[in-house]
């Protein structure tokens, strides 16, 4: 495929969805501090979002390698007990998902459109929802943080009532301060919308670091603090959370552009949050399936016994890694499509997703060179047990052939995303995740008995399948009908007149 170009500047790019393109004479941008996606060449604008991109998406999963890499020298149940523990986290985050996704395709397309109103009216609904959302799934797993501990542990070979305790624990206190934390999402939801990614990746860091000394200082006990041990990792990460939560509920309403944050009460704008559900919905459904699937997994690999699930944990944190450049990557698709849609300019929408997919199958394929030619080094920053290490290393060793697939799944996902084509993605990531990867895992690592290997070469299937698929429908370019669809959905609902109603 040709290397992406810019439309050249005779270029009057049409309406979509009856959205009307910048008048001609008027300024386009917003803000002078957001930069214009629109009119930017696709490379620069894939890497203005793309690398604070990146390293917020990494800054966004270290509250779990920080608090692996604190509780890894209090021995293995630990290191599994925050792996599981995490597990039911992502559930929550992928819930949150259908709020997340929809509040950045729509704030996107709101700015594109140069639509203050409706922009503003987005991120204030999406705050509310995301308040909402998250008191409930913070109450219900509190009190069911133990029936979730052993259920998540039933295939063990042999019950380890410590683990268990380890994993109900870690689970109860870094649950208690999501219900405010789950603010955080979508408050930097609303910054990459914008383009703005590095005021989220400043917030996350100094979460981060909120977390990382709460991790020390909890876990084995600084000063007049007891020695929480794991416990008081989950605690040191909900409170980190938290602090991100705050600070962008201030830097938003601080805000002089588009994506200001004005608090107007309790009142639910019923059409708004329909128009967020309708896209975020089936991206929520997409993070369940992912995050469930993922929670099958670590049964499969849970009945290898602790030592296997100890090293699929560490080996699962190391593609992290990869996910996180994806995602970033990912992120600046979605919001380059969505803004590109929004100003009437598809073409430039495809030419972007693709300059992004490219970017991060770059960096992917040096992180997957790395981990295949050096995996003990890889391994050995997390554990010296030599069982556990050998098992690790066989885990990133099949790992490494399927990043690059990995990379292109979500980076074109994310370009699907804003788009508003969120139910075909969900429904490649279901197949994905529950048949190839879970079928296949279970019968070649326990049916076969092929062990680790057997799991993780299932693993770089999934990822190998989801990446051509994927593609696959980008390249199809049925979202730009998806979108046109949306819009005029939209239009229709602004004509009956809006429809709210009081909480």
């Amino acid at each position: 495929m040709s290397r992406p170009e810019a439309p050249g500047p005779a270029e009057a790019p049409p309406a979509v969805g009856g959205a009307e393109a910048p008048t001609r004479g008027r300024p386009h941008r917003p803000h002078a501090n957001l930069p214009d996606l629109t009119t930017l060449n696709p490379w620069r604008a894939v890497m203005i979002m793309g690398v604070p991109g990146v390293t917020r998406a990494l800054l966004a999963s270290a509250a779990q390698l920080i608090n692996l890499l604190v509780v890894g020298h209090l021995g293995a149940d630990a290191i599994a007990a925050v792996g599981l523990g995490n597990r039911v986290l992502f559930v929550i985050i992928a819930v949150l998902g259908a709020i997340t996704v929809g509040t950045t395709a729509l704030v996107a397309r709101s700015i594109g459109q140069q639509d203050r109103e409706r922009c503003e009216r987005v991120i204030h609904q999406s705050i509310l929802l995301s308040v909402g959302i998250g008191l409930v799934l913070a109450v219900l797993g509190t009190l069911a943080s133990g029936a979730l501990a052993k259920a998540l542990l039933v295939t063990e070979p042999t019950r380890d009532p410590k683990l268990q305790h380890d994993v109900a624990q870690y689970m109860l206190w870094s649950l208690v301060p999501m219900a405010l934390g789950v603010i955080s999402f979508s408050g930097t939801a609303v910054f990459q919308a914008a383009g703005d990614l590095a005021t989220p990746l400043w917030v996350l860091t100094a979460g981060d670091i909120i977390n990382l000394i709460l991790a020390y200082v909890l876990v084995y006990g600084v000063g007049p603090f007891p020695s929480m041990g794991v416990a008081g990792a989950g605690l040191a990460s909900g409170l980190g959370r938290m602090a991100s939560a705050a600070a962008c509920l201030v830097l938003l309403r601080r805000r002089r552009d588009y994506i200001r944050w004005r608090p107007t009460g309790l009142r639910i704008d019923r059409d708004t949050i329909r128009e967020v559900l309708h896209i975020g919905l089936p991206a929520g459904g997409e993070n369940l399936f992912r995050q469930g699937s993922f929670i099958a997994f670590g049964l499969v690999v849970a009945a290898l016994g602790s030592d296997a699930l100890a090293a699929a944990q560490i080996a699962q944190t190391l593609q992290s890694v990869v996910f996180n450049v994806g995602f970033g990557f990912s992120s600046a698709a979605t919001a380059l499509v969505g803004q590109n849609l929004g100003a009437g300019s598809p073409q430039r929408a495809h030419v972007c997703a693709h300059a992004a997919n490219y970017a991060s199958a770059a960096v992917t394929v040096a992180i997957a060179a790395f981990l295949g030619l050096f995996p003990q080094l890889a391994a050995e920053a997390f554990t010296r047990d030599p069982t556990v290490l050998a098992m690790t290393m066989t885990c990133i060793r099949f790992m490494a052939f399927g990043l690059v697939g990995t990379s292109v799944s979500l980076v074109m996902a994310g370009a699907l995303r804003g788009a508003g084509d969120t139910t075909w993605v969900m429904w490649m990531t279901a197949c994905g995740t529950w048949f190839v990867r879970l079928g296949g895992s279970a019968v070649a690592g326990l049916v076969l008995h092929g062990g680790l290997a057997g799991v993780w070469g299932a693993v770089a299937g999934d990822q190998t399948v989801r990446g051509v698929a994927a593609t696959w429908r980008f390249q199809g370019r049925k979202w730009v009908s998806i979108f046109e669809r949306q819009e005029a959905a939209r239009r229709e609902a602004v004509r009956r007149g809006p429809a709210t109603a009081a909480t």
